[in-house]
């Protein structure tokens, strides 16, 4: 059985901003969806990585 990849998804869910590691954006709004409670999220994928 292979693992799926893992992408980062920057997820808004309940006022709250976080990245969350998933194989899709639609397991990443589940995901944050069932932890939280809630019956909304938006995920959108992380394509630029910004070294400070």
């Amino acid at each position: 059985m292979t693992r799926p990849t893992l992408h980062a998804y920057l997820v808004r869910c309940a006022g709250l901003e976080f990245i969350a590691m998933a194989s899709s954006a639609g397991m990443a709004c589940i995901d944050a969806m069932e932890l939280h409670g809630v019956h909304a999220a938006t995920a959108a994928p992380i394509t630029t990585v910004v070294l400070a």
